[in-house]
């Protein structure tokens, strides 16, 4: 049923993002599918996140420009799978944050890429005006911005969970980055196994962006 709700849309992807945007506009509290993320209503519609009529939520993902490339829609009540995405596939591109320094500027200090969009995404709130810039990674497979990298020259600090495919992911990274001429390194975890988006909702912003910073400037295994 969710399934033939899309297809039956026409896969007109702006007139879906508009209406799922909609829909989370008219929302009085933090709907259910992005509770307990550290993420506050008005952070959602700052963010461009949507809601669907199931209550899945709808995450825009968009390139460097601003060009519509594809929704990714994260599952109320997953079943085998978490999300979904629109077009299918459609690449999974990364998440970029809309509050980058500019090139050339004395604030920037370097790329962090997190996995998962709502882990970038809580992130680059708690790391505003730091000049750090965060790029949101669909999943620990990529795909990496190589070519927005190269083109920044800045320093790039990975952020993947502990595992098997993180773990391979990250090192090959290291040495594609390494090969490419940039300075990159792996980030310890925040806490444990807890992921951006469970520091933020537990400790709060201001914590998890001291602790971000005092893990960009201690240093970073790998």
């Amino acid at each position: 049923m969710f399934r033939s709700f899309y297809d039956a849309a026409g896969m007109d992807l702006e007139s879906l993002l508009a209406r799922h945007l909609t829909h989370l506009r008219s929302q009085e509290t933090v709907p259910q599918v992005f509770a307990g993320r550290g993420l506050t209503l008005e952070d959602l519609h700052a963010l461009e996140l949507g809601l669907d009529d199931a209550g899945n939520g709808v995450i825009t993902l968009r390139d460097l420009e601003g060009r519509l490339l594809g929704l990714k829609v994260r599952l109320l009540q997953p079943a085998g799978r978490k999300y979904l995405e629109l077009p299918e596939p459609n690449g999974n591109p990364p998440w970029f944050s809309t509050r980058r320094p500019a090139l050339g500027s004395e604030m920037a200090r370097g790329m962090l890429c997190v996995e998962g969009e709502l882990n970038a995404m809580v992130t680059s709130l708690a790391l505003r005006g730091s000049g750090w810039e965060v790029i949101g990674l669909g999943s620990a497979f990529g795909p990496v911005p190589w070519a927005w990298l190269e083109q920044r020259r800045l320093p790039v600090v990975f952020s993947l969970d502990r595992s098997r495919a993180g773990d391979k992911s990250v090192q090959a990274w290291l040495r594609q980055a390494r090969a490419s001429g940039l300075r990159a390194s792996r980030a310890v975890p925040l806490l444990a196994d807890w992921d951006a988006c469970e520091y933020a909702h537990t400790c709060g912003r201001e914590a998890l962006s001291a602790r971000w910073l005092q893990i960009l400037a201690e240093g970073k295994d790998g």
